[in-house]
């Protein structure tokens, strides 16, 4: 079988075997797609997959997986991308893909110079475990550059799991994979600050996020219903200069990092708010030489 084929009898493989590469390959075997073979640094981690997935056999040599598939995905750490390539024989049949979202095609020449057919394919989503449910990569984006012909194929792929296609270039990527972390890790970041304020009132954390992850998921889903801009909500929204300050006054007694992350915050709420227009261009410069008084270097 060659790349010429382009269909769902390639043989797929995997070097690595962690969060990223269970999903893929339990979404591809449940849509038809023949996965089989996996391979990683930890050995353990390959069987692991294997016993999961029964379809696909544990190799401990990067290069038997590559002997044995046609197209070749490579999920290891970023750092580890490039010199795991370059350490494999491929050949002019062999489709070979990494999975990082700030990598650009770069890291794989290794096997490009030898004639294979490179590409990324980048899931627009977060993987708390190694299998989770089939729906997690329905409706998500998968971002993709590559040879063309490569590129259809996988463009294939993420329509057979419900996906939804993402021509992202190489010029951008590391742009892409920054929106990528402010809207996942900062987020999360944001949860982690408000949990340390929740310390102060009594409340465990069990029950604190009980009461918090409510509020994010309808904040998310406010967006995406009526969009960025009329989701948004809270005093700086509502011109509400009095309760900004009492935030600011309670939070100095706490602690000096809390403060400045919610002066910072607040101070990039305003710039993207339409609170000039609500209630005049004073009120939006008033509110944020507040919060700049709250910043190191008043920034």
């Amino acid at each position: 079988m060659t790349l010429l084929d382009l269909d769902q009898q390639l043989k797929i493989g995997f070097i690595g075997a962690g969060r990223v590469a269970g999903n893929l390959a339990a979404s591809f075997i449940e849509r038809g797609y023949a996965v089989a073979a996996v391979s990683s640094k930890n050995d353990a981690s390959a069987k692991a997959l294997a016993q999961k997935l029964p379809s696909i056999t544990s190799h401990t040599s990067n290069q038997s997986v590559v002997d044995e598939c046609d197209v070749v995905f490579v999920v290891v750490p970023d750092d580890a991308i490039a010199s795991t390539v370059t350490a494999l024989v491929w050949s002019k049949g062999h489709g070979v893909v990494h999975c990082s979202g700030a990598r650009t095609l770069e890291c794989l020449d290794g096997a490009a110079s030898q004639g294979a057919r490179v590409a990324s394919f980048h899931p627009l989503q977060s993987f708390p475990h190694s299998i989770d449910p089939i729906t997690r990569l329905e409706g998500i984006g998968f971002a993709m550059t590559g040879d063309p012909r490569l590129v259809d194929w996988l463009q294939g792929v993420v329509v057979s799991v419900g996906g939804i296609k993402l021509a992202i270039n190489d010029d951008v990527r590391s742009l892409y994979h920054a929106s990528a972390v402010m809207v996942c890790g900062y987020m999360l970041t944001a949860l982690q600050h408000s949990l340390k304020m929740w310390e102060k009132f009594d409340v465990s954390t069990e029950d604190a996020l009980s009461a918090l992850i409510p509020l994010m998921r309808a904040t998310i889903d406010n967006a995406e219903k009526y969009g960025v801009q009329r989701a948004v909500t809270g005093p700086i929204a509502r011109g509400d200069i009095s309760t900004v300050e009492g935030h600011l006054e309670s939070l100095q007694g706490i602690d000096g990092d809390l403060l400045e992350f919610y002066a910072f915050l607040g101070k990039h709420t305003v710039r993207c708010s339409d609170i000039d227009v609500e209630f005049g261009g004073d009120l939006k410069q008033k509110v944020t030489d507040l919060l700049c008084a709250h910043l190191k270097g008043g920034a």
